[in-house]
């Protein structure tokens, strides 16, 4: 029979003379009080092995991945909010050098711009349906804030079932986003309509 944990007398030991909870502990402590030290340390190792550290941390990539995954997606779950406040915020911030900054690259890559656009053209062609400007007022009238998060600035059409994946160009498959949420959706078919609009204007409630 093992010897007690000198500090808690528990039986659970490693061969350090203490047990698995208290080492734990000990190690926890001492990290927080050689904090600095133990960063420089490392960061130190990592300049002086770089062939072994990429080796280190892409197997610990590979050992943790549905757990990085995971706690990655929750994260950003839980800060969705907090990032859409602060994209808008930094949007407002720093609108006119970002409006330049899309100009210039608009400028610098319209044979690109240009292909995209006859590219979504011929899908939405394709595709089928056929959105007017009174479509487009009636949406706006019925949906007068963002669907995502209730902004009531920047709104655009987003398509629910995305043209590239077979949607309709038509009102009854058009919700308002607020150009961030819209951008954050990419080609997810997520529909935050509490009702459909139909091309007679009348509502369908879906919740």
């Amino acid at each position: 029979m093992s010897k007690p944990c000198r500090k808690c007398g528990g039986t659970d030991r490693n061969n350090g003379g203490a047990c698995r909870p208290c080492a734990k502990e000990y190690r926890r402590k001492y990290y927080r009080e050689n904090k600095e030290k133990l960063l420089a340390q490392n960061r130190e190792w990592v300049k002086a092995n770089p062939e072994k550290s990429k080796a280190y941390y892409r197997a610990y990539r590979e050992r943790n991945l549905d757990k990085r995954n995971a706690d990655s997606r929750k994260w950003n779950q839980d800060n969705l909010d907090r990032r859409k406040e602060n994209g808008r915020k930094h949007y407002q911030k720093n609108k006119d050098r970002i409006s330049e900054t899309h100009r210039k690259h608009h400028q610098n890559n319209k044979e690109a711009a240009t292909a995209r656009g006859l590219k979504r053209k011929a899908r939405m062609n394709g595709n089928g349906g056929k959105l007017s400007a009174s479509d487009i007022k009636a949406l706006y009238a019925a949906y007068p804030k963002c669907l995502a998060c209730g902004a009531t600035e920047n709104l655009s059409l987003d398509h629910v079932v995305p043209i590239a994946r077979g949607g309709l160009n038509s009102i009854e498959n058009i919700q308002v986003l607020c150009r961030s949420c819209n951008s954050s959706k990419r080609t997810k078919t997520t529909d935050f309509r509490p009702f459909i609009l139909r091309p007679d204007y009348k509502q369908i409630e879906i919740w």
